[in-house]
């Protein structure tokens, strides 16, 4: 079992558990544990990055407003490509929906 190897550290173990139990709905969500495994990490703060600039950039061009619902898709799945051919505004159900979801919003 993947957890049972030497090179994992407490860290990877509390992650691999957490997920798991993430995915059973059978705790609450640890945000700070979250960060530290996952947000943390410079490709995903590039990438957070990223995306908080384009959504700066329409909102400065009156296409999208705070709190109205709606997500820039990036079309190629590349949070870092911000060619204005790449990018598309969505409601939050289209988006869900381009990933293969449920959309759950009433």
């Amino acid at each position: 079992m993947p957890w049972e190897t030497k090179e994992r550290n407490l860290t990877d173990l509390r992650w691999i558990v957490y997920n798991h139990m993430r995915r059973m709905n059978a705790m609450e969500r640890d945000y700070k544990l979250e960060y530290e495994y996952y947000d943390k990490k410079p490709q995903r703060k590039q990438a957070r990055a990223s995306r908080e600039t384009v959504r700066k950039q329409f909102a400065k061009a009156g296409l999208v407003k705070p709190g109205d619902g709606k997500v820039i898709h990036h079309k190629n799945g590349n949070p870092l490509d911000n060619r204005l051919s790449n990018l598309e505004i969505l409601t939050h159900c289209q988006h869900e929906k381009k990933h293969g979801k449920e959309c759950n919003k009433k």
